[in-house]
């Protein structure tokens, strides 16, 4: 049998969730302070899942790029590929709070990328 632990990322609580895997698979899920806990630390051994947080290039702004994020989970092994393409992107400011920069971001329905801040346009631009 093996062991490992998580650190259950759904709460302030932070809980340090045990799973024991054996040969068919997961046979025991513990430390868990939540049923939500128990369910995402059996996700998280089965399909892993992130928020992507990245920035944007913002063109004519106050600053020159504008901090984004996942507006829902996305699998892990798609965030290399959202990191390369957000270096790809430019906006135009402004750029208001919560804006969506892209929807469906590389084909994951209902995945927008959100501006997780304000960008002013540029005096003069």
């Amino acid at each position: 049998m093996k062991t490992k632990e998580y650190i259950c990322v759904l709460c302030p609580n932070s809980c340090t969730v045990t799973v024991v895997f054996g040969n068919e698979g997961i046979e025991e899920i513990s430390g868990h302070g939540c049923e939500r806990g128990r369910e995402w630390a059996e996700d998280e051994v089965v399909r892993p899942r992130r928020y992507f947080v990245g920035s944007v290039t913002v063109r004519n702004g106050d600053f020159e790029t504008v901090s984004v994020k996942t507006s829902d989970f996305i699998p892990l092994e798609k965030a290399k590929s959202i990191g390369l393409h957000t270096h790809t992107l430019c906006v135009e400011a402004p750029v208001r709070m919560y804006q969506v920069i892209e929807r469906d971001i590389l084909g994951l329905k209902g995945v927008d990328l959100i501006a997780t801040r304000e960008v002013h346009r540029k005096n003069g631009a």
